[in-house]
């Protein structure tokens, strides 16, 4: 098994916001990230498994958000 290593700015790409809203949910613990001298990597796996315990079921309303 090959990990996928990201980096910050990847990550941030990929969920389509700002690489301050990404470090903030690392710091909050939401996300799994490990560094590289003074820089954060991230795996691909976690960075997935972060947006599927995102998701919002079709019962939920958005206005609750």
């Amino acid at each position: 098994m090959t990990d996928t290593i990201m980096s910050l700015e990847e990550v941030a790409k990929m969920l389509k916001v700002s690489e301050r809203t990404v470090q903030r949910e690392v710091t909050a613990g939401k996300l799994k990230a490990f560094k590289v001298g003074r820089s954060l990597r991230f795996r691909l796996e976690e960075v997935e498994k972060y947006m599927k315990r995102q998701e919002i079921l079709p019962s939920e309303s958005v206005e609750s958000i």
